[in-house]
């Protein structure tokens, strides 16, 4: 499994879903952290936060019977199994389905991923497992990140 390989697809995955060029690094600004503590998780925690990020969208792809095939085409297409991408032809092939069905197929699984509800909560999920992992390193938020957080929710 290659860790590049796998970061690329969900950072590929990421600008689909939220609809212009959004890498995690950018997510993670968006969602309130600060740069140092971005650094932190990128230079010490960023395979477990993406594993398990990819763990939240295998269990939001995963059926109540628990078949995940969902998954399988998003993770085959985008490589977040670590290895190489396939085209949804080579997919299909593999899984015994049309090219045509495929491609109606992944077009339901990223409309489903696009839904707002979706993108909430992937966002909510990412804070707070990279809260947990910012924890782990005893990292809290400057004094200044938390003042001027309570400054503007003074201002609301």
């Amino acid at each position: 499994m290659d860790f590049k390989i796998q970061l690329t697809g969900l950072n590929e995955l990421l600008s689909i879903i939220y609809g212009n060029e959004l890498r995690l690094s950018e997510l993670l600004r968006e969602l309130g952290f600060e740069e140092a503590q971005i650094e932190q998780v990128r230079d010490k925690h960023l395979e477990s936060v993406v594993s398990q990020f990819l763990e939240v969208i295998h269990k939001r792809l995963t059926n109540d019977a628990g078949r995940d095939s969902y998954y399988q085409i998003l993770s085959r297409r985008y490589g977040l199994d670590g290895e190489a991408p396939e085209q949804l032809s080579a997919i299909a092939d593999k899984q015994n389905h049309s090219p045509e069905y495929l491609r109606q197929l992944f077009e339901e699984i990223i409309q489903r991923c696009r839904s707002k509800t979706w993108q909430a909560e992937l966002k909510k999920n990412l804070k707070f497992i990279v809260v947990a992992e910012l924890w782990k390193m005893n990292e809290r938020p400057s004094r200044e990140h938390v003042v001027g957080k309570l400054g503007r929710l003074e201002n609301l």
